[in-house]
């Protein structure tokens, strides 16, 4: 029963202090948008769409990026863009999403580090405020400040990262099928930059637990078994890569030439990627590696050591300007300072096991050690309300939005204000918007410059939005009148599967062009024209779909009840 209230206690405690750091928002009844939230916006509103009128297509945008049948979110995350949609849904206006989708990020994020800290024998104490203390951190905070939406992938890291130490800290029994399994499976499904260092991480604790193990032929055979299921559980994206990159040349995103200048943790009092407090807090766990490095456990300099090599990566110690340049695939990165996220994960996770080995210093059976992390977390929960504080500041001047970093707008002020504010959700949408050209088709020739095709996208597809479109049945209809039999430049994007019919004929490649990132260029007839726009998948796929989510349906069936037998073991131990 005390287990049980403790539980509660924590978990209010948690729900309250991700709301909290979001009232300097909420007191403003501000939005903040940063540079990345017209793009994430639009993919949420098209997921949104498709719940709302039940018209699903898994591919192509019908409802977001100005209706442009653009692939995004097939390739971003399908399951957690339908999530947010949800989330937008019941929340019914752009304010009360993002307070909500704030609010979630924050409590998955404490949740899932509490858990690991958990499962590497730190105490509860501990554990609530270290967890509380990563909802401040940059990696989190950066979805509420800038609608990075690496912040999701971070929030849920930990959880893979608790597998990865099971395989260090349980010589008997490395590997926990079920729970390497769903840490892989969330973050893949959730943000593929992240899902890359978890499991950069997780070959680190597998190969040291290798050497030490008990029993290599279960351990290897296990990771078999759980490489297998997040296989079938993450059909579904690899799939979806497969399908259209297997099909097209698409535009890469944004390349960062000069990441030392445009990405990178900077060493000044000033940076708000790693705060004054947060050095310290870090600092001392690298020092105490460096004094009890002999007395600490493995799992303890393992991922104290990683965690120093994720920062590192993060700053300017690294040449990260010739690395982009001499080795392209490396740029997928694009800013280095998302290394931060493992790098926190992993140092508070250090931070937390050192403190439960030293031995207790107590000033009237008071642990000194809880009363300096709380005295960190105060100070850093304060850095983070002035962050909030100042990026909502931005809600009430003419410009409205707090980043116009690659963003453009034709809307201000009180008009565009009470544009965020409608419920009709897609209204803003097409008042300001990011000309990301991301995974827009290409002929894989002449590639223009990426200032170049920002410019072509804003041109050939938000400036030509003149065509009156509607959704049914996972189709799109684009009617319009043409005065002549011209060639006509439509706002729509086709890609290899791509099914389209003007005026009730299929159309082949002879019948059309495509510009430099897939908009069709087609021949009208004179009056009344109609082009039906589908994507039609590889069947393939489609049986490759079914399998993922016959295979979430049975593991979430799995959870429900080892669940329900877990709990009716504690009602039978507390009734006896």
């Amino acid at each position: 029963m005390t287990r049980l209230k403790n539980n509660s206690k924590q978990i209010l405690i948690v729900c309250f202090f991700s709301a909290f750091i979001l009232l300097p928002q909420l007191n403003q009844h501000a939005i903040i948008a940063g540079g990345d939230s017209s793009f994430h916006w639009n993919r949420i509103y098209d997921a949104m769409m498709q719940i709302k009128n039940g018209n699903f297509q898994y591919f192509v945008s019908m409802y977001g990026f100005s209706q442009s049948g653009r692939i995004v979110n097939a390739l971003y995350g399908p399951y957690i863009a339908y999530f947010n949609g949800f989330l937008l849904l019941i929340a019914g206006s752009w304010f009360k999403y993002q307070l909500l989708s704030d609010w979630v990020v924050n409590v998955i994020a404490s949740f899932s580090m509490m858990y690991l800290l958990r499962k590497n024998n730190v105490s509860r104490n501990y554990s609530l405020l270290i967890s509380l203390l990563f909802i401040t951190t940059y990696s989190i905070s950066t979805w509420t400040l800038n609608q990075q939406f690496m912040a999701w992938g971070t929030a849920i890291m930990p959880l893979g990262i608790a597998a990865g130490t099971r395989m260090v800290r349980d010589l008997n029994n490395p590997i926990s099928i079920p729970e390497l399994t769903i840490g892989v499976t969330l973050i893949i499904q959730t943000h593929m930059l992240s899902a890359l260092f978890l499991i950069i991480i997780l070959i680190f604790f597998f190969v040291i637990g290798w050497i030490k193990s008990n029993n290599r032929l279960k351990m290897f055979r296990d990771l078999l078994i759980s490489i297998l299921c997040t296989l079938l559980l993450t059909g579904n994206i690899w799939g979806s890569f497969l399908e259209i990159y297997g099909t097209n040349a698409l535009l890469a995103p944004f390349h960062n030439s000069t990441p030392l200048t445009n990405g990178v943790v900077n060493f000044t009092l000033e940076n708000s990627q790693l705060t004054f407090i947060l050095v310290i807090v870090l600092s001392v766990q690298v020092s105490l590696l460096l004094m009890l490095y002999k007395k600490m456990a493995t799992n303890n300099k393992l991922a104290t050591i990683l965690g120093i090599s994720f920062l590192c990566l993060s700053t300017q110690l690294v040449p990260w300007n010739k690395l982009f340049n001499e080795f392209p695939a490396i740029s997928v990165i694009q800013f280095p300072y998302r290394f931060l996220g493992p790098a926190f994960i992993l140092l508070l996770l250090g931070l937390g096991m050192s403190l439960m080995s030293l031995s207790e210093y107590s000033i009237n059976k008071f642990d000194v050690k809880n009363l300096l992390l709380l005295i960190c977390l105060c100070l850093s929960t304060f850095s983070l309300l002035g962050e909030v504080q100042n990026k909502s500041a931005a809600w009430s001047t003419n410009r409205v939005l707090s980043s116009q970093y690659n963003v453009q707008q034709k809307a201000y002020g009180n008009n565009l204000r009470n544009m965020f504010m409608s419920k009709d959700t897609g209204v803003v949408l097409n008042n300001v918007w990011k000309s990301a050209p991301d995974y827009l088709p290409s002929n894989g020739q002449n590639i223009k410059k990426t200032a170049l095709l920002y410019n072509d996208y804003s041109k050939q597809i938000i400036s030509n939005n003149k065509f009156s479109k509607l959704v049914k049945n996972g189709k799109m209809f684009i009617s319009w009148k043409s005065n002549s039999t011209k060639p006509v430049l439509l706002n729509v994007v086709k890609y290899k599967h791509t099914n389209i019919e003007l005026n009730g004929e299929n159309l082949l490649e002879k019948n059309y062009e495509l510009t430099d990132i897939g908009a069709i260029i087609i021949h009208p007839k004179y009056g009344n024209n109609l082009l039906i726009l589908n994507y039609k998948a590889s069947s393939w796929f489609k049986l490759v779909l079914l399998i993922s989510v016959f295979s979430m349906i049975g593991l979430i069936l799995l959870l429900g009840i080892i669940t329900i037998k877990k709990n009716n073991y504690i009602k039978s131990y507390i009734e006896n």
